[in-house]
């Protein structure tokens, strides 16, 4: 089928450009992204479409990534096309080149769009980058998802409010490179594309001819492997969607989902509902959350006992409260307001402060600025003094209620403090009896070392974060 066709039947099946659309349409000045404007510029009244070519020099390339970019200002203009230029001055030996490079692509290419009016950025992208690509993800460990590779329209990295179209993922570059030729179209070359300490050039200069040597049809292969597993994503994509609209409920910063629908669903859709849940959570800035994040959450929703927690990335995380998966940002309301949790108990020297793992205790006579204190300790001569986490039985004597007891649990489930915070509050144990609990807001002193007795010293017990 002619090249032009081929970009044509993709844009029309695939929806990727409407009639009365604004598209960038993002241009290197190398063979792909040539070929791209010059097909699209041909394509345009038929498509009836607005094109605007914009084009970024990232400065690390000196002279020559400057005249590159003077190039693609002089074919679009040749063209008859509206063109944007600009540069970013990135530092050439900086860490994380090829992924800081293309995030200060995109966020350029979305500046433009935004000032012309674009809802599309149109890329380059074909199949042999598509082959390229689900290898590179393949050697990585990649889910289904990202064996489904580059789809053909998605959002912009960064940017989920901006299309991303790629009307050429279904040619080759041999397709490419002979469209070049034929309409005698002169591309511009870049080195960098030479560089094999950039892993996609690596794959596609020894990686990939290696395997050809193997199987002739590896490319293909590899293509139709990313056309499978994106039918498979999408079904499993509509099923976690569908289950989340039905099911969920989302309150702040928190959201919920029946933990017995969660454990009666096949293993493949609990796994895709815990990323999208979770993927839900994180919007806008979505990280990637790797197979390990997601095997150890579904074990721990499955399994876990009430309070069992799964940690995901950049402080969120999945609870298991009572009948419901309860995902939810660590560094919101939601957060335990006291982390003093004591994995050992530890022994209690006044007038010495106690560092534990997230916070200092002091128990002195006089307090410094900062700490919190739940009230007045007094104590017996020469007292057995621990901090220690609850533990199951244990039972205090709250103030005003004569010296009766009830268990911790009961008290904390009264004061409505909830169940995942429970096992990070610490208690001061004299002489195997509670003496306080420290609870940053709710935390009290005790009967009897709430009043003074004879012989008894007197203290303030604080605490910090």
């Amino acid at each position: 089928m002619p090249f032009l066709e081929n970009v044509r039947l993709a844009i029309q099946k695939h929806t990727l450009i409407m009639p009365g659309d604004s598209v960038l349409v993002a241009v290197s000045g190398g063979a792909d992204s040539l070929a791209l404007m010059h097909a699209l510029h041909r394509l345009q009244s038929s498509l009836r479409c607005n094109l605007h070519v914009a084009t970024v020099d990232h400065g690390w390339r000196g002279a020559e990534g400057a005249a590159d970019a003077v190039f693609v200002v002089e074919q679009a203009r040749k063209l008859g096309l509206a063109v944007t230029a600009g540069r970013l001055n990135m530092e050439p030996n900086s860490s994380g080149l090829e992924a800081a490079g293309r995030r200060a692509r995109y966020a350029y290419f979305a500046g433009v769009a935004a000032t012309i009016g674009a809802g599309s950025v149109a890329v380059a992208h074909h199949a042999d980058d598509q082959a390229e690509t689900v290898l590179m993800r393949l050697l990585r460990g990649a889910s289904t998802r990202g064996l489904a590779g580059m789809g053909w329209q998605a959002h912009v990295p960064y940017h989920p409010d901006l299309k991303l179209i790629r009307p050429l993922l279904g040619v080759t570059r041999a397709e490419v490179e002979a469209y070049c030729e034929e309409h005698n179209l002169q591309p511009r070359h870049d080195p960098t594309n030479e560089d094999t300490s950039f892993l996609r050039n690596r794959i596609r200069q020894k990686t990939l001819p290696e395997l050809e040597n193997l199987n002739p049809g590896i490319k293909l292969a590899l293509v139709r492997l990313a056309d499978l597993a994106a039918a498979d994503e999408d079904y499993m994509q509509q099923q976690a969607t569908a289950l989340v609209r039905q099911h969920s409920a989302q309150s702040n910063s928190q959201i919920l989902f029946p933990r017995n629908v969660f454990t009666g669903l096949h293993s493949a859709i609990q796994s895709r509902l815990l990323l999208h849940l979770a993927e839900k959570l994180y919007k806008p800035d979505v990280p990637d959350l790797n197979y390990r994040h997601i095997v150890d959450a579904r074990y721990v929703c499955l399994h876990g006992k009430h309070g069992a927690i799964a940690r995901l990335v950049k402080g969120r995380q999945i609870r298991v409260e009572y009948d419901s998966l309860i995902f939810e940002s660590v560094t919101g309301k939601s957060a335990a307001p006291l982390s003093l949790a004591v994995q050992t108990p530890v022994q209690v020297v006044p007038e010495v402060p106690l560092k534990l793992a997230m916070g200092t205790v002091l128990l002195s006579q006089k307090l410094e600025t900062g700490f919190t204190s739940p009230g007045v300790l007094h104590l017996p001569p020469a007292a057995e003094l621990i901090i220690r986490s609850r533990r199951s039985g244990d039972r205090v004597s709250p103030p005003g209620m004569n010296g009766q007891s009830r268990t911790l649990k009961q008290w904390m489930i009264d004061r409505k403090i909830p169940a995942h915070q429970r096992p990070a509050v610490p208690v001061l144990d004299c002489a195997g009896r509670i003496a306080a609990v420290l609870h940053v807001e709710k935390g009290m002193v005790c009967h009897p070392y709430h009043t003074p007795f004879s012989g008894s010293t007197r203290f303030l017990i604080g605490y910090k974060i």
